[in-house]
């Protein structure tokens, strides 16, 4: 959070903060950033909005579904692609994305797995990748 913000409701010590999208918890008027309310990652140096891979790993035709996170500094995509042809899919991204936001690793799904309501288990996908580096 920085100063100058105008719509803040509460008021720390006079000054004004600006919505910088970091979730921020308050303990003993110190301020713990604890992560973030959008998409927007920092890596490398570089601010890369994960949404924005996969709205582009999406339109490539092959592809069902994916879900990009990142895992020891690394971006990956977790993809339900209907044929097996990876190269195909990353030749597309490299000619389409900035080379920073390539992902840099594949995991191939038929179907993503559910959580007892039925979503897509985010969680699981990222450790089923952990678990197999």
């Amino acid at each position: 959070m920085t100063a100058k913000y105008i719509n803040s409701k509460k008021n720390y010590g006079n000054k004004f903060w600006y919505n910088t999208k970091d979730k921020v918890k308050i303990v003993n008027k110190l301020f713990y950033v604890t992560g973030r309310s959008d998409s927007v990652i920092k890596l490398r140096g570089f601010r890369i909005d994960i949404k924005s891979i996969e709205t582009q790993i999406r339109k490539f035709d092959l592809i069902k579904d994916c879900h990009v996170f990142i895992s020891n500094e690394k971006i990956v995509a977790a993809v339900i692609i209907k044929k097996r042809n990876i190269n195909q899919l990353k030749d597309y991204l490299i000619k389409s994305l900035p080379y920073y936001m390539v992902p840099k690793e594949f995991k191939i799904y038929n179907d993503f797995p559910l959580n007892k309501s039925h979503k897509i288990n985010y969680k699981f996908i990222k450790e089923d990748y952990t678990r197999t580096q």
